[in-house]
């Protein structure tokens, strides 16, 4: 059997070895760089006559399914362990023998906190050791009461390693070791590399700004995607990569002197538009185990990176930029479409987005296990994550809302957690709108840089949708 997939030797610890990119993962948190992926859901319960549940039926409830949910996707309770010396890492998990397993298991995942405005948000400086044993998946709650014990007679543990699935490479079902055709001789890369200011007035680790157009905004981009045949993906890709480069020179004209100078040479410079790491999910893809529904489970961690570069030249253009003026003179709506996108296009068509370029991709990640080091993200470049769109998806369909369900789920929210001067773009689409969560370290991004990015991807937005 594959090192990749879970076996056991005594019944009730299964274990298997992390490959490619959940591996380098890892190795990005233990050197503190995207530490962490949340996700959180603002939800409304309540009965049939629209009643608002008790606290104490939602806390009762909310363990009740946590505990139900391991029972269903077991990958929720895994733990990892690093090997120092081969740069390894092993992810295993514990079959519960008792109700008491359950109880320990529950009192280290499941967290209530008293109910405060924008809890959603608050907890991004928050980290655990989850290179180091502790369970990486945590359901964090509000409000705070005692939860109610759960009936677990009718749960048969040790079912549920039937659905712990082997790492990605292994559920496409192709020869992970064979030998990759040989790559395309890159050509030399120098991207856009402007100098970053630290921010000694932090008082947090991470700044966010949650973006979000609504339902008319987003109506129009997406038409517009259909008018030029192009995916929502792609535009708002090509949207981040203007008001990025935008909000850098505005910020450095906004300082001046040195820095501005510098930031300057560096656009001036630069050949290539550069984001290092963009995502994708390559779940739907695999012939097998491509959902947690499948009676063997799917991974969890079924994402794909790969980086994407492009001509700055039509950034450049699109920008207008007057580094007398310090000014910008945007392109017209008509050249975003012809031009930023079919090169943002051409960017996403570079990578082999199949399943042999991802079975590749994951090998050269596992490589770069054994010398990432968090030196190679010090620089202000970009990074995108698209989660999808909810609705196409149908998720949480039933209770949007505008539905007539008693139990509402208002938003969903998606964080990173970076600590170099990288900034990331998290966007999905829910409820009819486009949500994008732009998240930097404190240190490398100033409240008014933040400012100033979140004004360039709104103002792009409506310039590429005709509004602006």
């Amino acid at each position: 059997m594959s090192v990749y997939s879970f076996c056991s030797t005594d019944g009730k610890t299964y274990k298997r070895n992390l490959h490619g990119f959940e591996a380098l993962c890892n190795s990005y948190a233990l050197h503190d760089f995207l530490l962490s992926f949340t996700g959180s859901a603002e939800v409304q319960l309540s009965d049939a006559s629209g009643t608002p549940a008790s606290d104490e039926k939602v806390i009762s409830c909310l363990r009740a399914a946590w505990i139900l949910l391991r029972y269903r996707v077991p990958g929720v309770a895994l733990r990892t362990t690093y090997q120092p010396k081969d740069t390894s890492w092993t992810v295993f998990y514990d079959v519960p023998l008792s109700s008491e397993d359950i109880d320990t298991w529950v009192s280290q995942t499941l967290f209530w906190r008293e109910t405060r405005p924008g809890c959603l948000v608050h907890e991004l400086d928050e980290k655990w050791e989850f290179t180091h044993g502790e369970y990486p998946l945590r359901l964090i709650a509000s409000p705070i009461y005692e939860s109610a014990t759960v009936d677990l007679k009718a749960i048969k543990w040790g079912e549920e390693i039937a659905r712990l699935a082997s790492t990605g490479a292994v559920l496409t079902g192709l020869d992970m070791n064979s030998s990759a055709e040989p790559a395309a001789q890159k050509k030399e890369l120098v991207p856009f590399l402007p100098p970053f200011v630290e921010n000694k007035d932090r008082t947090h680790d991470v700044t966010m700004r949650l973006v979000v157009f609504d339902d008319a905004r987003t109506l129009a981009l997406r038409q517009k995607c259909r008018e030029n045949h192009t995916t929502v993906t792609i535009a708002v890709d090509a949207i981040f990569a203007c008001a990025q480069a935008e909000a850098v020179l505005a910020s450095a004209a906004t300082v001046g002197g040195a820095h501005y100078t510098s930031t300057v040479e560096a656009y001036n410079k630069a050949l290539h538009w550069f984001m290092p790491l963009s995502c994708k999910d390559q779940r739907p893809s695999w012939p097998t185990s491509s959902s947690i529904d499948h009676p063997e489970g799917t991974t969890l961690f079924g994402t794909d990176g790969f980086a994407l570069q492009a001509n700055i030249d039509i950034i450049r253009n699109a920008l207008g930029f007057s580094v007398d003026a310090k000014s910008f003179n945007r392109c017209d709506k008509e050249f975003f479409w012809s031009s930023v996108i079919k090169e943002i296009a051409a960017a996403h068509e570079i990578p082999k987005k199949d399943l042999a370029g991802y079975v590749q991709r994951e090998r050269e990640k596992q490589g770069m296990c054994k010398t990432f080091h968090p030196s190679s993200m010090m620089v202000k470049l970009p990074i995108s994550s698209s989660i999808g769109d909810f609705d196409h998806l149908g998720l949480f369909g039933r209770y949007l809302p505008s539905s007539t369900s008693p139990t509402k789920v208002h938003r969903v929210l998606f964080r990173a957690r970076p600590l170099t001067p990288t900034i990331t773009n998290i966007f999905y689409q829910y409820d009819g709108r486009l949500n994008c969560s732009l998240l930097a370290a404190a240190q490398w991004y100033s409240p008014p840089e933040m400012d100033e990015m979140e004004t360039a991807l709104r103002n792009w937005f409506d310039l590429v949708i005709g509004t602006g």
